[in-house]
Formats: C-alpha cells, structure tokens, sequence
C-alpha cells in the first residue's frame, strides 16, 4: 500500500446489506495504488464471496468491473460533495451445486442393441406383472 496517499472512504452494498469503512471496517478504505486483489481478499473475508465470483462496481471509482491484478489508480479520489465512494458488489456466497453425475441419455445417441434390451427387459417386467393373464397370448407372435 502506498504510504504517502490518504485512504479513501467507501460504502460497500452487498445485496441488502451495506458495509462502511468508517462505520464498520476500516480494512474496506481503499488507498490508491494498493493492490485490486488485495482489496478483493478483504471483502471476502468480510462478506464470504469469493474472489472470483466478485464483480466490484464503483461509478465514481472505475468504468465497468473493477479488473484483478492491476492497482487502484493513483488520481483514485472522491467524488466533490460525497464522503465515501459507494460500491456495488454483485456475486454469491453459497456454494455452488454439483452438477449431475447421471447425464441424460437421449434417443439419438441409444444403440439398436441397447433398445433392444431395452425392450427385452421391459417386456420381462410386463410378462411378471400380468397377473390373471395368459402369458402365452401375451407373448408377440414369433417368439
């Protein structure tokens, strides 16, 4: 962190919750040609989502998202008649579901062999299940 700038105030808004570097923590003052990863780190530690689920945006402070592994600009200040730089995170901390490990199985990408048994297996189960029938007149003609 550079020494020799005045760190700049912030307001944090995370969903419905705002954080303050006056108020709350004074580690989300941003001091200008400080490290973005950095910075990123520590609204981790504060809010859970991590880092690379982040998307910092600041109108007054950057255009668009603020970029990992560069530096706050040095010219970096407040905004006249404002006292803090306000700064919109935008990411999740739950964590993210697993995907299946059981894929779909579409029609186009079945086998004749695997339809086939398919079918077999399918008509096993019917034949087991016809209760009060004839199996024999069940059966498709031919077998």
């Amino acid at each position: 962190m550079s020494s020799n700038s005045a760190a700049i105030p912030t307001t944090l808004k995370w969903s419905k919750h705002v954080y303050t570097s006056a108020d709350d923590d004074e580690r989300l003052a941003i001091h200008p040609g400080s490290s973005t990863n950095r910075y990123k780190s520590t609204i981790q530690q504060i809010t859970g989502v991590p880092v690379d689920r982040q998307k910092l945006l600041c109108k007054h402070g950057w255009k668009g998202m603020l970029k990992s592994d560069t530096s706050f600009g040095t010219d970096l200040s407040l905004p006249p008649k404002q006292s803090s730089l306000t700064i919109t995170l935008i990411g999740s901390a739950d964590k993210l579901s697993e995907p299946p490990t059981d894929r779909p199985k579409f029609i186009e990408d079945v086998t004749p062999e695997e339809v086939e048994a398919e079918r077999t297996e399918q008509q096993a189960i019917d034949d087991d299940n016809a209760e009060g029938m004839i199996v024999a007149l069940q059966r498709p003609p031919g077998e």
